[in-house]
């Protein structure tokens, strides 16, 4: 998963799954010809046009919080593309007094269940790498982590494309790649889970809305 104002999702040996053309897939080639499935949405646009720019480390506190009310963001921030694409966002179970710690962790949500979603539409399997701006997200990886149901790692480098380009020319390219940070959460994973099932639930009562 490459994140930034594009986020791409790539499965590498996925599941044999017939892709919907109306939910904004890709055929992405790899550097031996092979075909890809992928996904994308505009997850680092989105994240700055909820967040106006601003940036939070949330306490495990806030993040239980979100849990625990609900308080959810709905698809899709930028509707011109994405799986969800035509749809408007709305916010659920937002109290008046929303403080910016509980929005970027509810956006955050947003964003991991959207990846995680855009990896199911692709056939995924397997653990996921994550690497750009959101792997320095923890409420993102966290959710991401119950979401996917699988293990999360975080790239040790700072653009794919470098570490791509280790892999092609030298034999021990995955060695000079770093260390991958397995993510794990002290998030409750029942409340993750239903988190996750409202969520669904209520974007499939907002596809009305498109």
């Amino acid at each position: 998963v490459s994140t930034g104002t594009w986020e791409i999702s790539m499965s590498m040996g996925a599941a044999s799954i017939e892709l919907d053309p109306t939910l904004d897939p890709l055929i992405n080639v790899n550097a031996l010809g092979d075909p890809v499935p992928s996904s994308r949405f505009m997850g680092g646009r989105e994240y700055e046009l909820e967040s106006d720019g601003l940036s939070y480390n949330p306490a495990l506190e806030i993040m239980q919080q979100v849990l625990e009310e609900q308080i959810m963001l709905l698809p899709a921030v930028v509707p011109e593309t994405g799986p969800f694409k035509g749809r408007k966002s709305k916010w659920l179970n937002s109290p008046p007094n929303l403080c910016k710690e509980q929005r970027e962790v509810a956006l955050s949500f947003y964003l991991a269940l959207t990846t995680a979603h855009c990896l199911e539409l692709i056939g995924h399997q397997g653990a996921i790498i994550l690497e750009g701006p959101f792997s320095k997200n923890r409420a993102f990886c966290e959710m991401l982590f119950h979401a996917a149901d699988t293990k999360v790692f975080v790239s040790g480098g700072s653009t794919g494309t470098s570490l791509g380009a280790t892999l092609l020319f030298y034999a021990d390219g995955a060695d000079r790649l770093g260390q991958k940070l397995e993510i794990s959460s002290k998030l409750d994973h029942t409340s993750c889970l239903n988190y996750l099932t409202v969520w669904k639930e209520a974007n499939l009562n907002n596809a009305t809305e498109i």
